[in-house]
């Protein structure tokens, strides 16, 4: 189990992020870890896809690309203000986490 003060530590985190976004609007760089509801998160990047498009949303996929990872520091500091513009089409994420897997820095990819 996680200590109390982590949980606090990360709430606290979570309340700066929100705040961020009523202050300065969305950001470039959105910290995944940091929504209580990720896949409302999700859901919303799909909409707004499919209603720019006009398609269904059923038929807007996901596509991933990995960035360096010389950028973190940088939007971990401001996911407002940061080497990164907001992009056209989806959304910049941070701060995934994976069960059962381990990234590969060799294979950029994931490996078991």
């Amino acid at each position: 189990l996680k200590p109390l003060s982590g949980y606090i530590v990360d709430f606290l985190k979570r309340l700066e992020f929100m705040g961020g976004w009523i202050d300065h609007g969305p950001a470039v760089c959105f910290w995944m870890s940091g929504f209580f509801f990720t896949q409302a998160f999700m859901t919303g990047v799909k909409q707004n896809m499919a209603r720019k498009y006009k398609v269904p949303i059923d038929a807007v996929i996901w596509n991933f690309w990995i960035q360096k990872p010389e950028t973190l520091p940088s939007v971990k500091k401001d996911m407002w203000h940061n080497d990164f513009e907001r992009p056209d089409k989806g959304a910049y994420v941070w701060g995934l986490f994976v069960q059962g897997a381990r990234w590969d820095p060799d294979r950029y990819g994931l490996a078991e």
